[in-house]
């Protein structure tokens, strides 16, 4: 039952509103019920939905809902959707659980309750109030394949939230995002080779990382890479990848000439964005080698002769 309000308008008052009415009860074979974007005047979400326990997908996001999520909503065992959440969050114990989407929302704590979601497969809780180290029951979830803590204030070292994965025979994680935080990477120590699944999105991008990247590192695994608008210094790195397709070092603090073999060590990248650094010397002739290099980026720097 698709009752959403597309126009997301209450102005014009073509939306739902009041106090939602049990004969809901009566619709045993209800799957589907999308309540979103409605206005229910600040009432808290029916205890009885509880007793709906054939919904597989149930959105009440942006629908003026106030208080705790009911605990009877742990009743929903065929439940494999739960929206974004309201003010408050209560993580209940729906097991096959697989998406969460908490995002944008006044979170300021993760509970050790999420280890009981061990089929949970995206997990978004970007854009909260979450802070410090992220807690080692997110390295519970094995069978993870998106993590979205983007725009809160994490901290703590990028191989702390690796290795809290550890116990886990065999992750799925193909992306991973911690943008805009402050979150820090001992580079000295980064090893990657055997950290990242195939494939895997990483986004550091917008926090406070310093230091010199190292230098030589293959990095087979890693698909999409995001550094920018960090502080690393020093050369641009020499890494080795025929999978990776973006790496965005745009905005640090990057010296000397771009690699004149980047052609032969990332052979497959499509987006390659090095502006904003104080890179010198001329362009590489090489990069026109690389066939499926879409998108240069370089602006912003202090370059000099003519493009090849």
């Amino acid at each position: 039952m698709d009752l959403r309000n597309d126009q997301g308008n209450h102005q014009l008052g073509d939306f739902l509103e009041g106090k939602i009415n049990p004969s809901l009860l009566s619709l045993k074979n209800l799957y589907y019920l999308d309540l979103s974007r409605n206005d229910f005047h600040g009432h808290p979400i029916p205890n009885f939905f509880g007793k709906l326990t054939s919904l597989r997908y149930l959105n009440l996001s942006h629908a003026s809902f106030v208080g705790e999520i009911p605990p009877a909503l742990g009743n929903l065992s065929n439940l494999n959707y739960l929206p974004p959440a309201l003010q408050l969050i209560f993580i209940i114990p729906i097991t096959c659980l697989k998406t969460l989407d908490a995002s944008d929302n006044f979170i300021n704590l993760i509970l050790v309750e999420f280890a009981n979601l061990k089929s949970l497969e995206d997990l978004d809780l970007s854009a909260n109030f979450l802070q410090g180290q992220i807690p080692q029951v997110i390295g519970t979830l094995c069978n993870q394949r998106k993590l979205d803590f983007s725009w809160n204030s994490f901290n703590g070292s990028l191989e702390e939230v690796l290795n809290g994965f550890s116990n886990c025979t065999k992750y799925r994680l193909e992306s991973l995002d911690l943008s805009h935080n402050m979150v820090e990477v001992h580079t000295k120590r980064m090893v990657v080779e055997d950290v990242f699944p195939a494939h895997m999105v990483l986004d550091l991008s917008y926090n406070q990382i310093r230091g010199k990247l190292p230098f030589h590192i293959n990095f087979s695994s890693l698909r999409h890479i995001d550094l920018s608008h960090s502080q690393f210094d020093g050369p641009l790195p020499h890494w080795s990848s025929y999978a990776a397709t973006i790496l965005d070092l745009r905005s640090n603090s990057f010296s000397r000439p771009i690699p004149s073999n980047y052609d032969q060590l990332l052979p497959n990248l499509r987006v390659l964005c090095l502006s904003e650094n104080h890179l010198n010397g001329s362009i590489p002739p090489s990069l026109c080698n690389m066939s499926s290099l879409s998108a240069l980026v370089l602006r912003s720097n202090h370059l000099s002769g003519e493009f090849p």
